[in-house]
């Protein structure tokens, strides 16, 4: 956690004219606990939900830091959350040096002229790439909502937005398709059609969304969909 200092006097004097600000910045902290959970994720092998699968599995329970035991999927969802803290906090954080007043409040809200070029973009980028692609340009770098690593930021930010307004039709149903048999005639010349039959293979199947982001395998590419951004930061602000 780093802790900045920020002293403002007015000239005019008065009453309370000069302040302190101690101000916490929490955007490495958030990165290092992501770290930290994709860390534990990748050292278990964890299953996805339900949990009634991973205990038949004996899939192991990490202890936390309280102390508490862990769900092993909990390293996943918790890789996602804190990422998405870090990305938004630095882009908050980042603004601080190139926007004053009014403009960064809007920048922190992401609103205000800058943000209207984004307006009819299909697929809708988040806020938080939004701030990220500004940011960019003000260090002489025009990189697109589509393009790396914003793109995989975005996709990332998508995914804990499904899973922060969950509704299990769109991030918890696992689909399997059959495919319908041809008709064919029974016996007297009426016409069956099969429609389903348990022991036929099923012609496609599409995963939850918790089943492909909820895994060990994909915590680490969240983390480094979150890392990707900062490491291309810091390569323009050496």
């Amino acid at each position: 956690m780093t802790v900045r200092t920020v002293i403002q006097a007015r000239l005019c004097g008065g009453p309370r004219s000069t302040v302190r600000k101690e101000r916490f910045a929490l955007t490495g902290w958030y990165l290092d606990r992501a770290r930290a959970h994709a860390a534990a994720a990748s050292s278990a092998q964890l299953a996805t939900l339900p949990q009634r699968e991973v205990e038949r599995a004996g899939a192991p329970v990490a202890r936390s830091d309280s102390g508490v035991f862990q769900h092993p999927a909990e390293h996943c969802f918790l890789t996602i959350l804190y990422a998405t803290l870090a990305l938004e906090a630095g882009a908050n954080e980042l603004a601080e040096d190139y926007y004053v007043d009014e403009a960064l409040v809007r920048f922190q809200h992401a609103r205000g002229p800058e943000f209207q070029r984004f307006k009819g973009m299909t697929p809708r980028p988040s806020a938080i790439v939004k701030k990220w692609c500004l940011l960019f340009e003000k260090c002489g770098l025009r990189v697109t909502c589509s393009e790396p690593p914003l793109r995989e930021a975005d996709a990332l930010i998508q995914v804990r937005n499904y899973l922060v307004h969950f509704r299990i039709d769109e991030a918890g149903t696992h689909q399997t398709w059959w495919n319908r048999a041809e008709p064919q005639f029974g016996p007297g010349g009426s016409l069956e059609i099969e429609v389903w039959n348990a022991f036929s293979p099923p012609a496609d199947e599409m995963k939850s969304l918790i089943e492909r982001h909820v895994n060990s395998a994909a915590s680490g590419q969240h983390l480094a969909a979150a890392e990707a951004v900062f490491s291309r930061w810091d390569e323009l602000n050496r």
